[in-house]
């Protein structure tokens, strides 16, 4: 499977995920503190969703488990989205939009808090004994 279609539908898990919720208010960023704590966020994400790529083009386990096989990225990932929340109550039952400028084209960013809620409250499988370690392939 190519690499946007496997983000396509990594994407499209998220959006499904979401759709059994009534309308959630996206908040815009402009504070350069908020960018900056929002970016943790970001960049904890990004770092599990590269690892759980992998993952779904492989064929290592179903697309919802995917993140369960890296223990440690999903880890950083639940701890900087409890950090965020803790910084920014308000933000828990959001999605979150923000603009960085730049040349020659602006990087727009957005996260669910409802969406990335519901997924870390999701237990995963048990791993099997044989497991290697840190639950990577």
């Amino acid at each position: 499977m190519n690499k946007t279609l496997s983000i396509g539908l990594a994407i499209f898990g998220l959006v499904a995920n979401l759709s059994c919720y009534a309308a959630v208010s996206t908040v815009e960023l402009k504070n350069p503190k908020d960018i900056q704590d929002a970016m943790v966020m970001q960049n904890a994400i990004t770092h599990l969703n590269s690892k759980a790529i992998v993952c779904i083009d492989k064929k290592l386990a179903p697309m919802a488990e995917c993140s369960c096989l890296y223990p440690n990225e999903l880890s950083q990932a639940k701890q900087a989205f409890k950090n965020t929340i803790k910084l920014h109550p308000s933000w828990e039952d959001k999605n979150i939009f923000w603009v960085i400028d730049g040349s020659p084209h602006s990087t727009f960013y957005n996260i669910s808090f409802v969406g990335y809620k519901r997924k870390f409250e999701q237990k995963c499988p048990t791993p099997p004994s044989s497991g290697t370690p840190n639950g990577t392939p």
